[in-house]
Order: C-alpha cells, then structure tokens, then sequence
C-alpha cells in the first residue's frame, strides 16, 4: 500500500482568544496516496474546540510548524477512527483507476 502523504493547506484562526493572539479554530487538510501513475486522494477539516485547550498546551501562532499541523490532523483522524477509512477509500480510487481501458472525453451529440 502507498504511503499516505498529509497536506494542510491553511488554517482559519481568530485575531484575539482570552488574551491570546492568532488562535487556530481549523485546520484544512489534504490526504493524498500515489501508486505509479494513479492518485487517490481525499480532504477535509477539523475544527479546533478553543475552549477546551488547556493553557499549558496552547501553542503561540507562529511556533506552530507544518509539521505540528500535520501530526494534529493524523491524530486527531486517527483518535475520531477516520484514518482507516479514509486509507480505503484513497486505495479504492487508485484501484479503479487501474483498470486497463481506452478513456475519452465529450458529449453526446444532441448537446
């Protein structure tokens, strides 16, 4: 199975939260799983409850790494029991993309 590439194109955050500045409420995600010349992807987001971080664990803004966005959106799909099923999904389109026929685009001709 191909590995499962993990993509966090933006965040939406507010200005002020408690005193704080530039708190994340959404991360926007992308998965994505290449197997030769076929791609299954799949994308999504998950919002960030801001009330219930704990100050301890709160991140300023710009500390925040792709790397932790990406990490976050893994864990939290994995914890919610998502991950598998999004895997599956992603390997179903590579799989029906890999059938071996001529494809073809247009119209009918009364359109």
């Amino acid at each position: 199975m191909a590995e499962v590439i993990v993509e966090v194109p933006l965040v939406d955050y507010i200005d002020f939260y408690e005193g704080r500045e530039k708190v994340i409420t959404n991360i926007h995600w992308r998965l994505s799983m290449v197997e030769g010349d076929f791609k299954g992807w799949s994308f999504g987001n998950i919002y960030i409850d801001i009330s219930a971080v704990d100050a301890e664990e709160f991140m300023e803004f710009d500390d925040i790494t792709l790397e932790d966005l990406k990490a976050w959106t893994i864990e939290n799909l994995s914890e919610a029991g998502q991950m598998g099923d999004l895997v599956l999904g992603m390997q179903r389109m590579i799989d029906k993309q890999d059938v071996k026929y001529n494809r073809s685009i247009g119209l009918p001709g009364n359109i």
